[in-house]
């Protein structure tokens, strides 16, 4: 099975399982990913309108467990029956890293604002092998939500820096003179008096 199919069909089981938001919109930027180009991902970014999050959080209805439970089970046999499970398993974790690096989620990773995506990367690499075991530990945990939100970190990183506000440059000099005297003071006051005669 090809890596945006699993991607698809991940989402789906994700959608069944769990408490999620606008993972239509994940869908599409995977496709377009594979596609070679980036239009749903800059959409997102310029409109800003949604994240995508998914929450540690199951889903009570029977019918969204027992569609995800299928989900991965058709999963766990397609592993199965392309080749040895404890080989399938033996070859992701001595190919995790470079699993990762060729990732879309490493992708997302460097391009958006993204929270927990890991999660997300860990979740998808073992569904792909037919198990849930980090999907459960994320559930058990119950306070982490992955969220990929629409900013771009690239342009973000080359905007310079807010300058300083001017008052603070005029207000502040190095030297604090002390306060005038009661006969500084006189003295200022009486230069500016004038004598009607």
């Amino acid at each position: 099975m090809t890596t945006l199919a699993s991607l698809l069909l991940f989402c789906d089981f994700l959608e069944n399982l769990l408490h999620t938001t606008s993972v239509a919109l994940l869908r599409r930027i995977f496709s377009d990913f594979y596609a070679g180009n980036e239009h749903t991902l800059q959409d997102f970014m310029r409109l800003g309108a949604s994240v995508i999050s998914v929450m540690p959080f199951r889903k009570k209805s029977s019918r969204h467990m027992k569609e995800a439970a299928r989900l991965l089970a058709e999963q766990r046999e397609s592993t199965i029956y392309e080749g040895c499970i404890v080989m399938e398993k033996l070859r992701q974790q001595q190919n995790r890293t470079n699993l990762s690096d060729s990732c879309i989620f490493r992708y997302l990773f460097a391009r958006v604002a993204t929270k927990n995506i890991m999660w997300l990367r860990d979740m998808f690499n073992e569904f792909c092998i037919g198990e849930e075991t980090m999907l459960r530990e994320f559930v058990r945990r119950g306070s982490d939500v992955i969220s990929i939100i629409p900013v771009d970190i690239q342009v973000m990183g080359i905007a310079p820096q807010p300058h300083l506000p001017l008052f603070i440059a005029t207000t502040m000099s190095d030297e604090v003179s002390p306060p005038p005297t009661r006969n500084q003071i006189d003295e200022k006051k009486s230069s500016h008096m004038v004598v009607l005669t």
